[in-house]
Parts: C-alpha cells; sequence; structure tokens
C-alpha cells in the first residue's frame, strides 16, 4: 500500500469516529443537562385606590400573572413631582398586619395602610405597590 493512501485513509477514518462522537455527546447533552422550565410570569394590577388626606389608604390588587407573588412594599409618589413622598413596609389584609403578603395566581386583596404623612386633599397622587422580585403596578388617585 502507497504511504499517501495510508495516511489518507488515516485521516479519513479519524474524521469519521470525530464526527460520530460530536452527533452522539450533542444527542446526549440534553439529557444529561435539562433545559430550564418556563416558570411563568409575574404581574400584578391594582383594580382601585382610596386614598385619604390623613395618609390612610385601601387598595385593591390582583394577581393577574402565571405564578404565586409577594406583596413587599408600597409608595406614595407625588404625580407632578414624581418624587416619593413615604412607603409602608407593613400593611394590613383581612386584619392581620403583614410585611411581606403571598398572593396566589388570580387571586384579589384589600390591603389597608397608612403613609403616616398628611397629603392636600383633591391632589393627585401615585401608589406603587411593589412585589420582592421587583414587579410594580402603579395607580393614580386623588386624596379625599
Amino acid at each position: 500500500m502507497n504511504p499517501v493512501v495510508g495516511v489518507l485513509l488515516l485521516i479519513a477514518v479519524s474524521v469519521s469516529i470525530v464526527s460520530i462522537m460530536y452527533i452522539s455527546l450533542n444527542s446526549l447533552i440534553p439529557l444529561v443537562i435539562p433545559k430550564e422550565e418556563n416558570q411563568g410570569y409575574e404581574k400584578i394590577t391594582i383594580d382601585s385606590a382610596t386614598l385619604y388626606s390623613n395618609g390612610t389608604f385601601i387598595i385593591i390588587v390582583r394577581n393577574i400573572g402565571e405564578v404565586p407573588l409577594v406583596i413587599d412594599t408600597i409608595y406614595l409618589i407625588d404625580d407632578l413631582t414624581d418624587s416619593l413622598i413615604a412607603h409602608v413596609d407593613a400593611f394590613t389584609i383581612n386584619g392581620l398586619q403583614y410585611d411581606k403578603y403571598k398572593l396566589s395566581v388570580y387571586d384579589v386583596i384589600e390591603i389597608h395602610g397608612n403613609f403616616n404623612v398628611l397629603l392636600t386633599s383633591g391632589k393627585t397622587y401615585c401608589i406603587k405597590v411593589t412585589t420582592t422580585t421587583g414587579k410594580y403596578a402603579i395607580i393614580k388617585t386623588r386624596a379625599v
């Protein structure tokens, strides 16, 4: 056998083996390393809000996402200047006080609280409800 033919045959066999190994390993990788499953998305909305001039509030919050969420902090923001006026880390739901509250998918809750500031009656404010993952909902309302 000619040495040149022998070298070409050796190269052809090596390329074939490497190709077979590449295809085999690529088909095994999804079995060994499972893909991350879609966990769904988190989405919160505020159905309504009542804000009183003494700083107390009532907010109706709904989970419209695909996974449970945890309500974390509620902010009061000046509508004209977009500046933070106050926030609450503790609020009341069904007569019990919480600093965080887990809201199941499609659940609706009524949140009561107090920003502990006096507000101008008739002025528009923004209320922002945030979750522990940073998702939020904002509603504009006038103090009464």
